[in-house]
């Protein structure tokens, strides 16, 4: 009722029904009975803070990210944004591990460095803006 309501059209090919025995998953967080992970991705994450807790960050991986240690920090915090009860321990532990690896987000080599906004053309005001192709949105 809510989508007819709404104007909304449902596609055919991404309509699921769902029970309640079946994981429900939106967007890879799992939507049941509250907001939370799924438990194959949060057993990967104990067993890779467990191996660089063991063996230390070289030839670990999370993510597409080249620096592990990055990976598993933002990681640990989108999961306690996500349930802060589950998550406050494993940023305890990132935190420990970041601490013992001496690693501090400006020393990451893949942390991109933006520059000012470039200034406007000479000869315009701040309400004058240069002319550009109708097609070009950005």
């Amino acid at each position: 009722q809510i989508v007819a309501d709404e104007d909304f059209v449902l596609h055919p090919d991404k309509l699921r029904v769902m029970r309640r025995g079946v994981r429900q998953e939106v967007t890879g967080l799992v939507v049941n009975d509250k907001l939370s992970l799924s438990r194959r991705q949060m057993r990967r994450f104990r067993a890779t803070l467990y191996q660089i807790e063991k063996d230390g960050p070289k030839g670990k991986t999370w993510g597409d990210t080249p620096d592990v240690l990055a990976a598993i920090h933002g990681f640990a915090h989108f999961v306690r944004m996500v349930d802060a009860e589950r998550g406050a321990p494993l940023v305890a532990r990132t935190q420990a591990l970041l601490k013992k690896h001496r690693w501090a987000p400006d020393a990451s080599p893949v942390r991109r460095q933006y520059s000012a906004m470039p200034a406007a053309p000479e000869g315009t005001t701040s309400e004058e803006k240069p002319k550009k192709p109708f097609w070009k949105l950005w």
